[in-house]
C-alpha cells in the first residue's frame, strides 16, 4: 500500500518537474538532507555559546565602567572637603585672589579633573586652577571686583605662582549664578550640579560643589568646586575599551540626554555660542538611537529601569546583545550604563567553522550531483534543445530550427518542428506587415494632433490653410471649428504685416530641418483685436499627407496672461519708487529750509518785542517777518540733501553745541548740554541723522511747548549711541500730536533707517522727553582699551 503511493506521489511529480531535475534530484536530496542536519546542530551550539560568551563580557565591561564611575565621582568631593577647611581658614582668599598653591597641588595629584576652583558669597568672585579642554598646561583662573568680574587668565610656574597674563574673558562672570553655586546653596551639602554649558568653552560639564558656612553664625561664605568636562573625559575612558569588534558603550541621564560616549560623536551641538544637550534617542549614531528607543519602549520610560538587565533585540535584521546598569551615588547622581554587543563579532569564528563544514558536504554533495547531471544531460539533451526553440518561438523568434542527428520518434519530431516553425513565420510576416501600414495611417492622422485646453495646436501647410486646430487655439483668435471646416481659419491672412518676414523666416527654416525654433508674434483675432503668442512648428512625415501639399503641426501658447503680469509688476515697482521719492523730498523740505525759517520767524518775534512800534527798524522788522512767513509758505526746496559744512569741519559734538546755543540764544527758553565728545569716528549718515533730530526736537519746543528750559544729553558706549533731549514745558499726548506729526514721523523714519529706536515720553504739563537709541553695527574699542 505505502509502494503504491509512492509511485503515485513520483507521477504526479513527474508531471510538472522537468525530466532532468527528476533523474537528478534522488541524487542530490540525500546528500542534502545530511548537510542540513550536520550545519543546524552546528550552528545552534556555536549560538549558545555566543550567549554565555555575550554575557560574560557584558557584564565585564559594564562593571568596569561603573568602577571607573565610583572613582570619578568620589575624588571631586574629597578634594571639595579639603578646599572647604582651607576656605574656613582664610587659607584660601577668592576676594583677593590668594590660596591658588593648593589648587595647583590638587590638580596635578588628580589629573582626571578638569578645574578645581571656590567662589565668595559676598561678591561672586571666584578663584581656581585647571586644564582647559584640549589643552595640557594649567591654568590660574581668577575674576573679583579688581578685575571687574570679568574672568583673567595666568599661567603657571613650577612653585604653582601666578606667571603671567594669558588673557581675558569678554562677559562678565558672578559665581553666585553659576548651576553648580546654585545647587550647593540649594541643598545645603555635597551635591552634584545638572549637567551644564561651561561658561569659558561651552562644553557640557557637571561640577561637584559643597557649600561653606560660618562657624559662627552659619551663614553662607562661598562654594567650593571640583568638575571636569564630560565629552574630554569621559568619552576618552570608554573610547579606551575593547568592547568586542564593533560594540557601543553610553552613559545616559533618566531623562535620556547623552551624558558620554564609546563613539567619537558629539554629545551637544553649538546653537548661537550655547551648547545644547542631545538625546540619546535623536542621536545620529544608529546603534545608540536604536537601543534608546528599545529600552524606553520595553521599559514604558527610563525611570523604570531599576536593576541591571541583560536583554537582546534585532537591529537592521542582526541581533544585538544588551546590557543596561543603573548607577546612582547619595549626592544626587542617577545615570543608566548602556553596553551594546553585536552578536556578529562573536558569530564570525563559529561561522567559519560551519562553513567549513557546510563546504565540505557541498563538495561531497557536488560530485553526486555532477554525475548525475552529465547522466541525465546525455538522456535529455535532444528534448531540452527541442524546448528551447519551441520557447523561442513563442517569444517570436521565428528563425529556429532543430538540429537532432537521431532517427526514431525524436528525429521524427524534430523535423514536424521546423516545418511548423517555417509556417508560422510565413504568416506572422504576412500579419505584421499589414498592422504596420494600418498603424502608420492611423498615426497620419492623430499622432501630432494634441486636443488641450491648456496649449493650442494647429495642423496646416506652408501656404497659411489650417486644416485641423483644437479648442484652445480657436478660443484665442475667437474663431470655430465651423470655420475651420469651411477654410476661413488662415495663419498667414490673420497675421499682421510686421510679422510677415518672422514667419517667413520659421518657413524656410521647416523646409530646411523639418522644425523651427519658437518664437514671438501676434495673430488677428476675428473681432479685429490682437493677440500675442508664443508659437513653434515641426513637419510632419511625408506618408501623413492628405494632398500634396507639406503639411506641419504648431503648438501656440497665449501670452496676454503673462505680460498682464509683467505690466501690473512694473507699475507697481514704479508707483512705489515714486512714492519712496516723494517721502525723501518731504523730509528733505521740512528738515532743511523749513527749519531755518522757523528760526527766522521766531527771532523776529522776539525782535518786535525789543524795538519800539512807531520806528523804522520796526517796520523792517515786519517787511522780514512777512517775507520769511512767505518763504516758509513757498521755498520747498531740498538744499540740505549733503552734509551740513559745520559738522564736516567741526564735528558732531561741537555742531551740536553751537546748533543749540544759537535756536535759543534771544528767547527765554535756558539750554543745557551735557555732550560727550565719540571715542572713536562715527559713521557720516549716524552724524547727521542725530544732528536732524536735535534739530526738530529743539524748535518743536520753542513752538509748542513754552518751556523755560531744555537739557540735551549725548552719551556713547561700546554698544550704541543714546540721545536724550528733555523739556519742562506743557507736554502733549504722542498719539494725537497734530501740528508735530510730520516732525515726529520723521525723526522716527531717521532713527529706524539707522536700526535704532525712537522714545517719546510726554503728558500734558509734565514736559516731554524724547530718546533716540542707535546701535553700532560691531563693538568699538578706544585706543586706550584696545592698547
Amino acid at each position: 500500500m505505502l509502494l503504491k503511493r509512492f509511485n503515485h506521489a513520483v507521477r504526479q511529480v513527474s508531471k510538472t518537474v522537468p525530466l532532468q531535475t527528476v533523474l537528478i534530484l534522488p541524487f542530490a536530496l540525500q546528500t542534502l538532507v545530511t548537510v542540513g542536519l550536520v550545519g543546524y546542530f552546528s550552528f545552534r551550539h556555536g549560538q549558545q555559546t555566543v550567549n554565555d560568551l555575550s554575557g560574560q563580557l557584558r557584564r565585564g565591561i559594564t562593571n568596569r565602567i561603573e568602577e571607573k564611575l565610583k572613582t570619578y565621582t568620589e575624588i571631586p568631593h574629597t578634594i571639595n572637603r579639603f578646599n572647604a577647611i582651607a576656605f574656613a581658614e582664610n587659607s584660601i582668599d577668592v576676594d583677593n585672589a590668594k590660596g591658588e598653591s593648593q589648587f595647583w597641588q590638587q590638580t596635578l595629584m588628580f589629573p582626571s579633573t578638569s578645574l578645581i576652583y571656590c567662589g565668595s558669597d559676598r561678591s561672586g568672585a571666584v578663584l581656581g586652577v585647571g586644564r582647559l579642554a584640549g589643552e595640557n598646561s594649567l591654568q590660574l583662573w581668577s575674576s573679583n571686583t579688581t578685575t571687574h568680574n570679568i574672568p583673567h587668565f595666568y599661567s603657571l610656574n613650577s612653585q604653582g605662582k601666578r606667571d603671567r597674563l594669558l588673557g581675558k574673558d569678554t562677559k562678565r562672570f558672578d559665581a553666585r549664578l553659576r548651576p553648580w553655586y546654585k545647587a550647593a546653596v540649594i541643598v545645603g551639602q555635597p551635591t552634584w550640579s545638572a549637567i551644564y554649558a561651561d561658561f569659558t568653552t561651552g562644553l557640557p560639564t557637571i561640577t561637584a560643589s559643597m557649600p561653606i558656612y560660618d562657624a559662627t553664625n552659619q551663614s553662607l561664605r562661598g562654594v567650593c568646586a571640583t568638575d571636569f568636562f564630560l565629552p574630554q573625559e569621559m568619552n576618552r575612558f570608554l573610547e579606551s575599551l575593547e568592547i568586542g569588534k564593533s560594540g557601543t558603550a553610553f552613559i545616559m541621564e533618566r531623562s535620556g540626554l547623552l551624558v558620554s560616549t564609546s563613539i567619537e560623536q558629539p554629545t551637544s551641538e553649538s546653537h548661537a555660542n550655547t551648547a545644547q544637550r542631545l538625546s540619546a534617542i535623536a542621536s545620529d549614531n544608529r546603534t545608540v538611537q536604536t537601543t534608546a528607543t528599545y529600552l524606553r519602549d520595553r521599559f514604558g520610560s527610563f525611570d523604570q529601569i531599576q536593576t541591571s538587565q541583560l536583554l537582546d533585540f534585532r537591529m537592521d535584521g542582526k541581533q544585538q546583545f544588551v546590557q543596561v546598569l543603573p548607577f546612582q551615588d547619595p549626592r544626587g547622581l542617577d545615570w543608566l550604563i548602556v553596553t551594546v554587543l553585536p552578536e556578529a563579532d562573536f558569530m564570525e569564528r563559529i561561522q567559519a567553522n560551519t562553513r567549513i563544514t557546510v563546504l565540505l558536504c557541498i563538495a561531497a554533495l557536488i560530485v553526486g550531483v555532477a554525475i548525475s547531471i552529465l547522466t541525465a544531460r546525455w538522456i535529455t539533451r535532444p528534448l531540452v534543445s527541442l524546448s528551447r526553440s519551441a520557447k523561442a518561438l513563442a517569444r517570436g523568434e521565428w528563425d529556429q530550427t532543430v538540429k537532432i542527428e537521431r532517427s526514431g520518434d525524436l528525429g521524427e519530431l524534430a523535423a514536424s518542428f521546423n516545418w511548423m516553425a517555417h509556417q508560422l513565420q510565413a504568416s506572422f510576416t504576412e500579419e505584421r506587415q499589414q498592422s504596420e501600414a494600418a498603424l502608420r495611417r492611423s498615426e497620419a492622422k492623430f499622432r501630432r494632433l494634441v486636443e488641450s485646453n491648456l496649449i493650442g495646436a494647429i495642423v496646416a501647410d506652408l501656404n497659411g490653410s489650417v486644416m485641423e486646430a483644437n479648442d484652445a487655439f480657436l478660443n484665442m483668435i475667437d474663431y470655430t471649428q465651423d470655420d475651420v471646416r469651411s477654410g476661413k481659419v488662415n495663419w498667414s491672412e490673420m497675421t499682421p504685416s510686421e510679422y510677415i518676414q518672422v514667419d517667413q523666416q520659421a518657413v524656410e527654416e521647416l523646409k530646411t530641418k523639418g522644425v523651427c525654433r519658437s518664437y514671438e508674434k501676434e495673430y488677428y483675432c476675428k473681432n479685429g483685436s490682437r493677440v500675442p503668442v508664443l508659437i513653434g512648428y515641426a513637419v510632419l512625415q511625408e506618408a501623413v499627407l492628405k494632398n500634396s501639399q507639406q503639411t506641419m503641426i504648431g503648438f501656440v501658447l497665449d501670452l496676454r496672461p503673462q505680460r498682464a503680469a509683467a505690466l501690473a509688476e512694473r507699475q507697481q515697482a514704479e508707483a512705489a519708487s515714486i512714492l519712496e521719492e516723494r517721502n525723501r523730498f518731504a523730509r528733505e523740505i521740512h528738515d532743511t529750509l523749513a527749519q531755518v525759517f522757523t528760526g527766522v520767524i521766531m527771532q523776529m518775534e522776539t525782535a518786535k518785542v525789543v524795538v519800539p512800534t512807531d520806528s523804522r527798524a520796526r517796520t523792517l522788522i515786519n517787511a522780514t517777518y512777512d517775507l520769511a512767513r512767505e518763504g516758509l509758505a513757498e521755498a520747498r526746496r531740498s538744499v540740505w540733501a549733503l552734509r551740513p559744512p559745520r559738522l564736516e569741519q567741526e564735528g558732531l559734538s561741537h555742531t551740536l553745541q553751537r546748533l543749540v546755543n544759537g535756536l535759543t540764544t534771544g528767547t527765554t527758553l535756558q539750554a543745557q548740554c551735557q555732550i560727550q565728545t565719540p571715542p572713536y569716528p562715527l559713521p557720516c549718515d549716524i552724524e547727521t541723522n542725530l544732528l536732524r533730530i536735535v534739530q526738530e526736537a529743539t524748535i518743536n519746543t520753542l513752538k509748542h511747548a513754552n518751556a523755560r528750559t531744555i537739557s540735551v544729553e549725548l552719551t556713547f558706549d561700546f554698544q550704541a549711541i543714546r540721545l536724550r533731549v528733555q523739556d519742562n514745558g506743557d507736554g502733549f499726548n504722542p498719539d494725537h500730536h497734530n501740528g508735530l506729526g510730520f516732525g515726529l514721523v520723521g525723526m522716527r523714519e531717521r532713527v529706524q533707517n539707522l536700526g535704532g529706536q525712537l522714545i517719546i515720553t510726554s503728558q500734558a504739563g509734565q514736559g516731554t522727553e524724547v530718546v533716540a537709541i542707535v546701535p553700532l553695527a560691531a563693538p568699538l574699542l578706544c585706543k586706550e582699551d584696545s592698547a
